[in-house]
């Protein structure tokens, strides 16, 4: 069995009556005879950045200091998440 997810950025292309998530293939074609169609496709195309952002914070250390290295790293792995959930929830807020 292949533990291997598609590498991401997955996008989204809107066709007559499906919305298709991509990349170089098909990963997924929502039909739009469901209400949150369109919020369930963001959310499958931003899977890769919200495991990514996942991992970068996983990657932390496990108390913080107040140092201001520790205190930069943060901000950048809250910048990687905040666009991750813009991506997922189609917001413009980053």
């Amino acid at each position: 069995m292949d533990t291997k997810h598609t590498p991401g950025p997955w996008d989204l292309a809107q066709g007559e009556n499906e919305i298709t998530v991509y990349t170089d293939a098909t990963i997924a074609t929502v039909p739009d005879s469901l209400e949150s169609w369109e919020a369930n496709a963001r959310l499958i195309a931003a899977a890769p950045d919200l495991l990514a952002a996942l991992e970068l914070i996983s990657q932390g250390p496990d108390e913080f200091d107040h140092s201001a290295d520790i205190w930069e790293e943060l901000e950048g792995c809250r910048r990687v998440a905040r666009k991750a959930i813009a991506k997922a929830t189609g917001s413009s807020n980053v």
